[in-house]
């Protein structure tokens, strides 16, 4: 009691900011440019996610989503499941999978 509102919270990381990030332009515009995100982070994209890109077999492989060496965008057949997609970027969802709803 006392404390004004703005105390409390939770802070974000770096990393979390990232996700978010990544999560957001999946979830918005069905599509990420790899060379962007990496830019505004300074990172290597593709080395910063290589678990998650590994995770994209599947989703890929059933043309869910289209990878190239500059972008990831989310198919016409996989704009109704992109939730699943941009889970496998989110490191709380990935870590927690049975606290959370599932897709289907």
């Amino acid at each position: 009691m006392g404390r004004r509102t703005v105390v409390r919270g939770l802070a974000l990381s770096r990393d979390d900011l990232l996700r978010r990030t990544v999560v957001m332009a999946l979830m918005c515009r069905g599509h990420i440019e790899f060379d962007a995100i990496g830019e505004a982070y300074a990172i290597d994209f593709r080395r910063y996610f290589a678990t998650q890109f590994a995770a994209l077999g599947s989703p890929v492989a059933q043309g869910l989503v289209r990878l190239s060496d500059h972008d990831l965008a989310v198919t016409e057949q996989g704009c109704f499941l992109v939730r699943a997609v941009a889970m496998v970027f989110d490191h709380y969802c990935s870590a927690n999978r049975a606290r959370f709803s599932r897709v289907v």
